[in-house]
């Protein structure tokens, strides 16, 4: 769901950044832009669809706000105040101008700085082509083998999507997780309409399944995965934490 609820900020950075008061986009785009996140918002966001946040009831202010705005701080500003309710840190409007500059590579793909650790840096693979990304994350197995400490670099700006997967490769290089996830899905069965009154009977709701930890069977006894802000986390790393068979550490920065 957070990778999913950051997407809605990325999608109106571009026109809502807050930087050296520059003009606000034209009217109609700023609206265009403010309905695209209440979508996103109204039908995605697990506390919208709960109840505990009626979003509709900040739209009025929003809106006249969104159309009073001549900066982009100001436009940034009332799209912080819709999804303020929200109380959510992974949904945010995000400061496009003061990203920061994607670091410059320079570790290996997969390097041993002992024979017993390895070090896997998502980062490396932007040099090298799509085809041989593939190549090199299905080999990965192979090159943990033996390793007892295994640090896995999760900052990837840009390949979010091929970090997210590398919980299937490392799988096979990890001890077995004893404990799974509980996974929650919005699902809609067409979209619920405004008055919540509807002839085909639509509706929305959060849908909890169990999702069972992979077999695993290496040998790695100590884990750590090193992330930041728009890092994708595999669920392999969310399961190794709730799991009493190793060790597993988080670090963000």
């Amino acid at each position: 769901m957070a990778s999913r609820m950051w997407f809605v900020a990325a999608a109106v950075a571009a026109t809502a950044m807050t930087a050296r008061a520059e003009p606000a986009p034209d009217e109609c785009a700023r609206r265009l832009a403010l309905a695209k996140v209440w979508l996103e918002v109204k039908v995605a966001h697990p506390a919208v669809v709960r109840g505990q946040v009626h979003l509709d009831a900040a739209m009025p202010a929003v809106i006249a706000k969104v159309d009073a705005a001549t900066t982009k701080e100001a436009y940034a500003a009332a799209i912080k105040e819709l999804l303020a309710p929200l109380r959510d840190p992974v949904t945010f409007v995000e400061d496009a101008a003061g990203a920061p500059t994607p670091p410059r590579i320079t570790a290996g793909w997969i390097e041993h700085p002992t024979p017993k650790i390895a070090v896997v840096t998502a980062l490396a693979l932007a040099t090298e082509a799509r085809g041989k990304r593939g190549e090199l994350v299905a080999k990965l197995p192979a090159e943990l083998e033996g390793a007892e400490v295994v640090v896995v670099d999760l900052r990837a700006p840009g390949m979010e999507g091929l970090v997210a997967n590398l919980g299937y490769p490392l799988q096979a290089a990890l001890p077995h997780a004893d404990k799974g996830l509980i996974v929650r899905e919005v699902v809609h069965h067409g979209y619920r309409t405004q008055d919540n009154v509807s002839s085909g009977g639509y509706g929305s709701g959060l849908f909890e399944r169990a999702e069972a930890p992979p077999q695993g069977g290496g040998k790695a006894r100590h884990v750590v995965f090193v992330a930041d802000n728009h890092a994708a986390i595999p669920k392999l790393a969310l399961m190794s934490c709730r799991t009493g068979s190793w060790r597993t550490s988080g670090w963000r920065r």
